[in-house]
C-alpha cells in the first residue's frame, strides 16, 4: 500500500497544475476585467462609501489615509459574464494624497470618477480645479480614460438650498470647472452625475452606466 502511494505521489503536482491550467482555459474569454479610479476634491467627498456601495459592503465610515481595494465583480454583462474590477486603492482626500493619482491612474482605459462634496463646492473649488488639472496632465500619458463628475451629498445641499434641483447642482459644478480651463478639454462635454451615495438607485445608475460602455 505505501509503494502504491509512493507512486503515485509525483503525479499530484502535476494534476493540480493541469487543474490550474484547465481553469483558466475553461474561463469564458469575453469575461473583463476593467480598472476604476475614485478620486475627489476634498475630504469627505465620498469616495469611500461609493467603493463600499458598488462593492456591497458596509465598512465603517471614518477618514480614509489609503486602503486597498481588493478586486471584485461588480456586475453582469448582457451576456451572463461578469465584469471584475482590477485591484486598486482608495486614496485619502487630503492634499497629501494627490502625489499619488499616477499609482491609480496608471494605463489605458480607466474608468475616473471625481467626487465634489456638493455642500462645500465654493470653499473647495481651486482645489477642485487643481486636482482636475493633474488628473488632465497623467491622461496625456494614456488613452480612452473616462472621466465621469459626481456631484455628491445632493440631499444635504439641497436641505440647505430648498429649491435647487440636480440640474442647480450640475449647473454649479459647471461654473466651478470654467471659471478657469481644466484638463484640456470642453468641460461641456464631461459626464456629470448628481447623486447620494447611500442612495441605491443612485448607485446603480453608476454600476449600470459603466456596465452598458462595456458592450
Amino acid at each position: 500500500m505505501k509503494t502504491k502511494n509512493l507512486l503515485l505521489w509525483p503525479i499530484w503536482p502535476l494534476g493540480w497544475l493541469l487543474y490550474l491550467i484547465l481553469k483558466l482555459l475553461l474561463k469564458s474569454p469575453n469575461d473583463k476585467t476593467i480598472k476604476i479610479a475614485i478620486l475627489g476634491g476634498s475630504k469627505g467627498c465620498g469616495k469611500s462609501e461609493l467603493w463600499n456601495q458598488l462593492r456591497g459592503t458596509k465598512n465603517p465610515r471614518k477618514p480614509t489615509e489609503q486602503i486597498e481595494i481588493k478586486s471584485f465583480v461588480l456586475g453582469k454583462k448582457k451576456n451572463g459574464e461578469d465584469v471584475t474590477v482590477e485591484t486598486t486603492k482608495d486614496l485619502g482626500g487630503g492634499d497629501l494624497y494627490v502625489s499619488s493619482y499616477e499609482e491609480i491612474i496608471n494605463s489605458d482605459d480607466v474608468f475616473i470618477y471625481f467626487l465634489i462634496d456638493l455642500r462645500s463646492i465654493k470653499k473647495d473649488a481651486e482645489n477642485i480645479r487643481a486636482r482636475l488639472r493633474k488628473i488632465g496632465t497623467i491622461l496625456k500619458k494614456h488613452k480612452n480614460c473616462g472621466v465621469n463628475i459626481i456631484g455628491t451629498f445632493y440631499d444635504k445641499y439641497r436641505g440647505v438650498f430648498a429649491q435647487n434641483s440636480k440640474e442647480d447642482a450640475k449647473n454649479e459644478i459647471l461654473r466651478v470647472l470654467a471659471h478657469k480651463p481644466v484638463m484640456g478639454i470642453d468641460e461641456k462635454k464631461l459626464h456629470i452625475h448628481i447623486i447620494n451615495t447611500t442612495n441605491n438607485q443612485d448607485i446603480e445608475e453608476i454600476r449600470n452606466e459603466i456596465l452598458k460602455t462595456l458592450e
